[in-house]
């Protein structure tokens, strides 16, 4: 069954350092975590060294890629978990 529902990050810019894709001898996509952007993972590349390699980093939308506390989560009910944050 096709998602119908639009993505948050469709629309969102890649920022790029590096070579181009046409040019690149390899590609790194590198994702940033929660609160933080594209231009920050951007630094690994940095660290990386390799600069024959495109360094693509997308942006979240809102700085974040899942958009509800992951420390929030419920057990499912049809199985036993636990839960991450006590009631």
């Amino acid at each position: 069954m096709p998602i119908t529902t639009p993505s948050p990050h469709r629309n969102q810019p890649v920022v790029t350092r590096g070579q181009t894709l046409e040019t690149a001898s390899g590609a790194v996509i590198l994702l940033h975590g929660r609160g933080a952007s594209a231009k920050d993972i951007l630094s690994v590349a940095d660290e990386i060294q390799l600069p024959q390699l495109a360094y693509l980093a997308p942006e979240a939308a809102e700085h974040t890629w899942y958009p509800y506390s992951l420390l929030a989560l419920q057990p499912n009910s049809s199985r036993e978990t636990p839960k991450l944050m006590p009631d």
